[in-house]
């Protein structure tokens, strides 16, 4: 699975649930991309089941984002999607800097 996607569909191109730290930094800023890893981490310690919440919701990250002053939040939401592409279980990869567990679908 690509987490940007580049053809001509109606599909948002950039695949929240699966991004890294890097294109998170480069998408949001290194302050509020840590902001949301820190969200993220909260999530995935209160949860039972990390399998199926792994990443914010689109409607937690939007708070994030206005409460961080992120003034390009609206464009920026607008580009990314939050679905999930396959009911199976991700793959996890945990990131060294952060120690946040990614997982993407094959």
């Amino acid at each position: 699975m690509d987490v940007i996607e580049f053809t001509e569909n109606s599909d948002k191109p950039i695949k929240f649930n699966y991004i890294n730290v890097d294109l998170m930094e480069t998408i949001f800023g290194d302050k509020l991309a840590e902001q949301v890893i820190e969200e993220e981490g909260k999530l995935q310690q209160a949860s039972e089941k990390t399998r199926k919440n792994y990443a914010l919701k689109e409607e937690r990250l939007r708070e994030v984002l206005y409460k961080g002053n992120f003034t390009s939040a609206n464009e920026i939401l607008s580009i990314l999607s939050f679905q999930l592409f396959d009911s199976n279980p991700p793959i996890k990869w945990t990131d060294a800097k952060t120690n946040i567990t990614v997982k993407q679908v094959d």
